[in-house]
Parts: C-alpha cells; structure tokens; sequence
C-alpha cells in the first residue's frame, strides 16, 4: 500500500508540472498573436499596399528603361515618402514592381496589374513604358491605395491637341506587334506609331501612310484620322521579304506638320521609318558572277606581290592619353590623277611593349579625312577610303581642292561615274580595297614577328559604318590571300552595297548607290560576307528605315555569314537619323 500510494503521488505531480507547462505555452502564443496582430496592424497602415504587403518591402526590377523607372520611384516617393531601391535580379519572394511590354495593348494605354507578389507595369513597346510610369502615378490618390491579388486595370491616357504642345520637342514613335524580324508569310503585321510630347501623346489632324510590299512589288499611300494621337499599319506578305512604310504627321489638309522632328533630315520629309521582315532566313542573294572568285584571286595576288614601301610613318598628337599616334602613309598604285598613290590613315597605339590586339577602321562615304581611333589594348589603323596624302589635305588649300575634283571623276560620284564602273577593273572600288588590303599587310608586318612582336597573333578585327562596313566586310574576306592570316571579327553597321541584283525580284532599291552594271556585281558586300572565315565572328546592325542600306540587303548578308553572328536591328532608324528606335536582336554562335 504505501507503494502505491506513492505511486499515486508521483502521477498526481507530473499532471501538475504537465497542466503548468501548458498554461505558459498559452500565454506565449497569446502574446505571439498579439504581437502579429500589432505588427498586421502598423503595416496595414502603409500609404501603398501589394498583395498585402508595404511597398517598402518591395523593390523595381532594374532593366534598360531608366526613365520609366525613375517616373515611377518618384511617384512612390511624392505619395509615401518611400524611397523605392532598384534591384538587378528578381528577389525570390516575387516582391518587386516590373515592367513589361504587351502588343496586346494600344498605344494610348497601360496596363497595371498584380502577378503573384508582382505588381506589373505594362505598355505597348519599349518607348511607351514612360507614360505608363506617369499613369501610374495618377493612381495614388487618397490615404492609402492597395493593389490586391487579383488586382487588374487599364489606364487610357486622353491625348493633349496638337495646337497646345505644337512648340514642344514632336516626334512619331512605335514598333511592330512582335519583333519585327519574325513574322512568317501570310501573317499580318501591325506597327503602332504615335504622336508624342515627351510622355503625352498628341493628337494630329492626319498621318499620311505609305508602305510597300517587296513580295507584291506594290506601293500604297492612305490618309487616316489622327484624333487618337496614333495609327495602326497593316503590312502583309505571303512570301519571304521585307515590307516599309513611312508615317508623317499632317494637317487637315494633308500637308506634312514642319515642326514634328524628321526621321532623316535632308533626305526624307517623314516622321516615321520602318520596316518589318517576313520569313527571314528564306531571302537570300543571286548567283555571284562564275569567275568571281578567280578574279579575286588575281587582285589579291597584285597586292600581295607589292612591296610595302613606307611614304611617311610620322608621329603627330595623340588625342588620348596613354597611346602614341602617327601619319602612316604606304606606296600604292595611282592617284585619281594617274600620280603615284597611297594608302594612308592614322595608327594609333598603346603605350609599351606588352602584347596587343590589330583593328583597321574604314571610312563610310565622304571626302573628309579619317579620325583617329582608340581602342584599349589594340593598335588601330584608321583608313583614308581615298588616294591622297593626308598632311597636306587641308580643306581651303591647292591639294585639297584638286583632289576633291578629281575624286572618281568629279564630287559625288565616288564610284558612281560610268567611267569607272564599265569595267570590273576601273571600277573606284577596286583600288579603295586594294589600299585597304596593302593596310592589313603593314599591319600584320610592322606588329607581327618580322616587325616588333607586340601583335598577339589572334586579334585582327575590321569594322566601319556604311561604306565602311563594305569595305570591313571585302577586306575581312580577302585577308588570308594576302596575308596568310585570319580576321577574328568584324563589326558593322547600315552595310552599303548589298544585293545589288536584289531589285530584280522586287527587293527595294537603295536612294543612293553605284548604277547597276556587269562590273558593279563583283563588290557586292553579300558575297564577300560568304567568303569570310567560319572561325570568325560577324555583328551586323540594321536600320530598319534605312532607305540607302536596305533590310532586305542586309539581312540577306547576315543570311550570308557562315560562322558565328549577331544581327542588331533597330526600329525607326534611317541611314541618317533617328536613331533612338527600339533593338531587336538575333544571334547565331
């Protein structure tokens, strides 16, 4: 019995200590609800609610759209006094504020909406994620604004008259529905463009349309309302080609509206440019001519057997720190006055004796002299595109303005005269490649390990814009004939002289190029793009407005290219201006 009893004893105190036990887990826990339940309370008093959280927990995704972020911080920040922090990467709790783009939605509009812990800003393109910004922050009004789950709105932006902004900076904006390298036959394509003051859209008595069509060959002009502040272009083609259209801005009577910001001065009275392509990887350029390839043989076999006579080779200013600078000048072949000629630019280099990368840069037209380039780590030879000796080509001087009148026979014919161009031999082209050839032979000599050793033997690159970028792609193809070397890259943008046969099946002919002969076909840029290297990397950028280097010749070039490639085009982009257009990108490693 006293066993038991103590037993009994024993038990009676252990339900004591358990029943105290818990009493204390219950106090803990209430004051744990208590505590969530104030914490709940303060934050629920936060100005800006998402998806029930503060927005000061929340950051903006960091992307390219800087001006679109910062409307929308300051906002935040003159409503709630929250200074919002950017963010690189998407935390992984999703609170964040993102931006984004939807075809689905007209220019004159935005869309906010929550996505998870996401709250997203979205708009038409690129160019219009501003306004949605500014939008946005005509929704934080009140004490407090929540954008719940679920939460999904559409802001229509009322456009401001014309007459009221007509002193402001005017420009015409706008992309394609889908990037506008990938549309397929028979798919419709649409292009928004709007009017636009700063982050207002502008209504327009009329914009004037033109588009054309390469699959159909078809030009087609129309008038429509501009009430909305925008128009929509429908293109269509049921085959491989690119298809244009221009937007001007115009009056009740459809005159073009001066003050509205041209998208090519001095070429085009247009606000607008572009184009968009259809089936890409299915255009391509005609058969080269049979004997291209032996006939280049022979041209670089004649600049391969000149001796590489150095003119002048003398040090002038540097314009950069840290690099040395010279006059180079090189014998070779005739003047456009039948005199002796040269190959002449300006090398720069960098200062020392470690090892260097090579680059030559090519001039687009024009009778100026070259600049002069720096490029960290690399000896660049910038390239006169003309035969004549640079230190006494001074605008205003005898030598000047002897050789501007000489030039291909006569200003603005460089290439152009029918003198030169009845034969593939007296074509100016001709001896511009071979000086630029001669130019990549110095190089390789004067850097190599016959020369100073400082060249590290892999880095030869080429690169120039318009008729610069023809020259970079000739040269890089037809450097290993003269120089038992391989180009490792070539960088160009709005190419010249692609496709020039192209006109023949409906490809859009360029404003501004040589007339069309026999002889002008050897120095289409496309075929020497096929000749370049597998091993070398080719980056290609195209206007899409651009009427002198058309979209369908040059992406017929980066068609061309068999190694690695990108292609970077860009909307709303001529040959001369407008520049500021959305990138689209496309690349094969």
């Amino acid at each position: 019995m006293p066993d038991l009893k103590k037993a009994f004893l024993l038990l009676l105190l252990l339900v004591l200590i358990c029943s105290l036990f818990a009493c204390g887990k219950t106090e803990e826990s209430d004051e744990t609800q208590n505590d969530q339940a104030e914490e709940e309370t303060n934050v629920q008093q936060e100005p800006i609610m998402i998806c029930g959280r503060p927005i000061s927990s929340y950051v903006v995704l960091k992307d390219d759209n800087t001006d679109a972020s910062s409307a929308l911080r300051s906002a935040v920040k003159n409503f709630s006094g929250v200074n919002l922090q950017r963010s690189k990467t998407a935390p992984e709790d999703g609170r964040m504020i993102r931006f984004e783009t939807d075809s689905r939605i007209s220019p004159a509009a935005c869309r906010i909406y929550t996505e998870g812990n996401t709250l997203v800003v979205a708009a038409y393109r690129a160019n219009f994620l501003k306004q949605a910004a500014t939008a946005f922050g005509t929704l934080l009004v009140g004490e407090q604004v929540r954008f719940d789950a679920g939460y999904d709105q559409t802001l229509t932006y009322t456009p401001v008259s014309y007459e009221s902004v007509k002193d402001s900076t005017l420009k015409l904006t706008g992309d394609s529905d889908k990037d506008p390298m990938t549309y397929t036959g028979g798919e419709t394509a649409v292009i928004h463009v709007a009017a636009v003051s700063g982050d207002q859209i502008v209504s327009v008595p009329k914009f004037k349309i033109v588009t054309y069509v390469e699959s159909t060959q078809k030009s087609d002009t129309t008038y429509v309302s501009g009430t909305k502040g925008y128009c929509s272009v429908t293109l269509k083609s049921k085959r491989a080609g690119v298809a244009y259209c221009t937007v001007t801005a115009c009056d009740a009577d459809g005159n073009a509206l001066n003050n509205f910001t041209l998208v090519e001065p001095g070429n085009s009275s247009s606000h607008y440019m572009s184009s968009v392509i259809f089936d890409m990887g299915s255009i391509s350029v005609a058969a080269r001519p049979d004997d291209y390839l032996s006939f280049w043989q022979g041209v670089t076999a004649e600049v391969r057997a000149m001796a590489i006579e150095i003119v002048s080779m003398e040090e002038i200013e540097s314009l950069q720190d840290g690099y040395k600078t010279y006059y180079v000048a090189l014998r070779c072949g005739t003047d456009d006055l039948g005199r002796p000629g040269v190959a002449a630019g300006y090398l720069s280099v960098p200062n020392g004796t470690g090892k260097i990368g090579l680059q030559l840069r090519f001039q687009s037209y024009g009778y100026d002299r070259p600049d002069r380039i720096y490029q960290s780590g690399t000896a660049t030879f910038s390239v006169c595109s003309h035969s004549v000796e640079l230190d006494k080509y001074v605008k205003g001087s005898d030598y000047y303005n002897e050789m501007y009148n000489s030039i291909a026979g006569g200003p603005g014919e460089p290439g152009f005269g029918q003198r030169t161009n009845i034969t593939r031999d007296t074509i100016y082209f001709k001896q511009m490649l071979m000086r630029d050839l001669l130019a990549v032979r110095f190089m390789v000599q004067y850097f190599g390990e016959s020369g100073n050793g400082r060249w590290n033997g892999v880095e030869l690159s080429f690169g120039g814009t318009s008729m610069g970028g023809f020259q970079s792609m000739a040269t890089a193809a037809l450097t290993p004939y003269v120089a038992d070397v391989v180009p490792s890259n070539v960088n160009v943008s709005i190419p010249w002289m692609c496709d020039l046969d192209g006109y023949n099946v409906g490809r859009k002919l360029s404003s501004f190029r040589p007339p069309r002969e026999s002889a002008t076909l050897y120095y289409d840029t496309v075929y020497f793009a096929a000749m370049i290297v597998e091993t070398c990397r080719v980056n290609i950028e195209c206007h899409l407005g651009d009427s002198i280097c058309p979209a369908s010749g040059v992406t017929t070039l980066y068609n061309a290219v068999r190694g690695p490639k990108k292609i970077t085009f860009v909307s709303n982009s001529t040959h001369g201006g407008g520049w500021d257009g959305t990138s689209f990108v496309l690349q094969n490693e």
